[in-house]
């Protein structure tokens, strides 16, 4: 869970959210007021939605600040739903901004309610300028018919993560230091996230081959669990968990 919430902060510093900025708009100051764009040849000003309704998911702990974040960079009131097996990150950071900046507090919320709730969901989505929506498929594919055509909506649904290793890096020296970087990535929010690889392609050809580097991940893994346990799972987890296993 630290590692988790380090990992998702180390992403919310000054110069990495002035940096998006410039990437999305091009001038921050945009945002402020009219500013001259030279691609223009004139004047030019950005408005962020009014309202931007989340659903967050429960497999990254820290992943709501993004969107508070985000949503406050382009001066935009955010309202967030927690999920029901990850209530607790979200009113603890509001909570915390709201100790540093009052001002800026009132204009975030976080809620919970019961997934499914007709009257709730049609009321929030009804007055939203932009949602974003954090989910499985099925989820997502839920919500997306409650939204207004009319409203811009972004999904980060469903999504497999992985990775390519040259055989330029399959070598003996790097080895050690390679498998403890790629045990990191696959550990990271328990394999949950899209960040996470589940899929390592390895090319032949190196000093080492796949089946050495697969050893020596093993090795990495197991030393990393002494710090960085994984977090507890149902037992319909862990027997789909024992099949995979079984089966390769």
């Amino acid at each position: 869970m630290e590692a988790s919430i380090d990992a998702e902060m180390e992403s919310s510093l000054r110069e990495d959210m002035w940096r998006a900025l410039s990437l999305e708009i091009g001038n921050p100051l945009y945002l402020d007021d009219f500013q001259y764009s030279p691609h223009l040849d004139g004047y030019s000003r950005a408005f962020g939605p009014e309202l931007i309704v989340s659903i967050f998911s429960e497999n990254i702990p820290a992943l709501p600040h993004l969107l508070f974040m985000r949503s406050a960079l382009v001066k935009s009131a955010c309202i967030g739903k927690v999920a029901r097996g990850e209530p607790t990150f979200a009113p603890l950071y509001l909570k915390t901004i709201e100790e540093i900046d009052p001002k800026m507090a009132q204009c975030m919320a976080v809620l919970y309610w019961q997934g499914g709730e007709e009257e709730i969901e049609a009321t929030l989505f009804g007055q939203a300028d932009a949602v974003v929506l954090f989910g499985g498929v099925e989820t997502c594919r839920s919500l997306l018919e409650k939204i207004p055509r009319r409203i811009k909506t972004l999904v980060h649904g469903h999504r497999l993560g992985f990775g390519v290793i040259g055989r330029k890096r399959m070598n003996h020296q790097e080895l050690e230091r390679l498998a403890e970087e790629v045990a990191l990535d696959c550990s990271m929010f328990d394999q949950q996230a899209c960040l996470a690889p589940h899929v390592y392609y390895l090319e032949e050809g190196g000093e080492i081959s796949p089946k050495e580097f697969c050893q020596a991940i093993a090795v990495a893994m197991e030393r990393l669990n002494q710090r960085m346990p994984r977090g507890r799972i149902s037992s319909g987890e862990a027997s789909t968990i024992h099949q995979l296993r079984a089966t390769y």
